[in-house]
């Protein structure tokens, strides 16, 4: 997750090293957007966003006009019955040593 914020435009390598989230910095943060992967009009028509709402730390859903639409997985817990469709990824993120997958929508 590389989008900057206010708190990162005086000293980019200073923020590198803080944690964002429990136990993870910037740098072990990976994150999915759906749309890349499925095309669809709802997150209600695709499988995989209902394993990913079951299995999430932390929901960021159904508020506004806009319908935000994003989660996080802790990758340190175990993970039972990943689809296939998003095995891929979160073996990539795991193995890359990110701590947490941010999956979301691109809103």
């Amino acid at each position: 997750m590389n989008h900057p914020t206010q708190h990162d435009s005086l000293d980019e390598s200073a923020t590198q090293d803080r944690e964002v989230l429990p136990g993870a910095t910037r740098q072990e943060i990976a994150e999915i957007d759906m749309t890349d992967l499925f095309d669809y009009n709802t997150p209600e028509e695709v499988p995989a966003w209902k394993w990913v709402e079951d299995h999430a730390s932390y929901a960021h859903v159904r508020n506004g006009q806009d319908g935000i639409w994003e989660f996080v997985l802790n990758l340190g817990m175990p993970l039972e019955d990943i689809p296939a469709s998003l095995l891929a990824p979160i073996t990539r993120a795991r193995e890359q040593g990110c701590a947490y997958l941010l999956i979301h929508q691109g809103t």
